[in-house]
């Protein structure tokens, strides 16, 4: 069972409690209103076993509690039918089964996190990947990845072409449609997303609904992984934070209940950066959101060859004829042109 939907039945319990003094006090005056309310509870009551019934978990002892506290709502209701007073115990027998319902429910149903990854890029996916494999690997957790497709953006700033690289990812990743999966509805216990820009991104977009500002509705935890590495210095350096400042100030920052950066030493840039841009009062907010566990980029980089897919046509250029690997030079493009990159020409 999903920890949300534990949760919302066990505050449904606790509205019978409120509901049992509401009855006894309208039986006590003569309103109808008590057959209402009493009729609400036994709904209440099937409804939280239908419930149950549907998780995977064995709860007879659950449902036996449920049965019979409906038998007890049924007999109250025939006797105040039958103009009869109210037990002075009724409060009591009520809250007894509230209590036995709730200690049983607390103990005997466990609970599965739902997780769900948002990559829009297929290229930035290994930003999220060694995350994704250990929510897959936990026994307790259910994981989706949902690519979102995304539109250009024009010179005018408004939406271009829309695309959708959904088939461009690895065959052993599981890929659920986001036409398939209803956030509103199914309100995920987490949300991995690695896009950070919402509306301030000049070159690509993802549908406004999928921005940070929005997401955060739909999940008790949003959290922010960059698809990038920095090159980390320490936050001394002022050139240094200067120079990556506009890396941290992005919505995902502000909107995010938690954001995870490459290391502690980046940790504290990002907290140094956004401390000066929103005042001394926000450092506690950003020590609580900023975590410096790693990069799952890194942890692709340093993945078993076994683990890792490569393409034929790059395999062929990677390696002679004979199996031997050929001497390999990487070569990266930015956006992104600072005077030390010139002068190291």
């Amino acid at each position: 069972m999903r920890k949300r939907q534990k949760e919302k039945i066990l505050e449904l319990i606790q509205t019978f409690r409120q509901a049992h003094k509401e009855i006894l006090m309208a039986v006590l005056k003569g309103e109808e209103t008590a057959f209402l309310l009493l009729e609400q509870c036994q709904q209440g009551a099937v409804r939280i076993g239908e419930i149950i019934e549907q998780s995977e978990n064995e709860c007879s002892e659950i449902i036996g509690s449920l049965e019979a506290y409906c038998e007890w709502l049924y007999e109250k209701y025939q006797a105040f039918v039958s103009n009869e007073e109210p037990a002075e115990d009724f409060l009591k027998e009520g809250d007894a089964f509230c209590h036995r319902l709730s200690r049983q429910i607390a103990k005997d149903i466990s609970v599965r996190m739902e997780v769900v990854f948002l990559p829009y890029k297929a290229s930035m996916w290994d930003s999220l990947e060694s995350v994704w494999m250990a929510a897959r690997e936990d026994p307790s957790c259910d994981s989706y990845v949902v690519p979102l497709p995304y539109y250009d953006r024009r010179q005018d700033h408004s939406f271009g072409q829309l695309r959708d690289e959904s088939e461009m990812y690895p065959s052993y990743v599981p890929i659920t449609r986001y036409t398939e999966y209803d956030l509103k509805e199914r309100h995920p216990d987490m949300i991995f997303i690695h896009n950070p820009y919402d509306d301030s991104n000049f070159v690509t977009s993802v549908h406004p609904f999928f921005y940070s500002e929005n997401l955060r509705n739909y999940t008790d935890c949003l959290v922010y992984i960059p698809y990038f590495v920095l090159e980390d210095q320490p936050c001394s350096n002022r050139e240094y934070t200067e120079a990556v400042a506009h890396f941290c100030n992005v919505p995902a920052l502000q909107y995010a209940d938690r954001v995870i950066v490459q290391s502690e030493q980046m940790r504290e840039t990002y907290i140094q950066v956004l401390t000066q841009i929103w005042g001394a009062e926000s450092r506690p907010i950003w020590e609580k959101k900023i975590l410096g566990l790693g990069s799952p980029k890194m942890d692709k980089g340093t993945a078993g060859k076994q683990e890792l897919q490569i393409p034929d046509p790059w395999r062929k250029r990677m390696y002679r004829p004979d199996g031997s690997k050929k001497k390999i030079v990487l070569y990266n493009t930015c956006l992104l042109y600072t005077s030390d990159a010139a002068d190291d020409g």
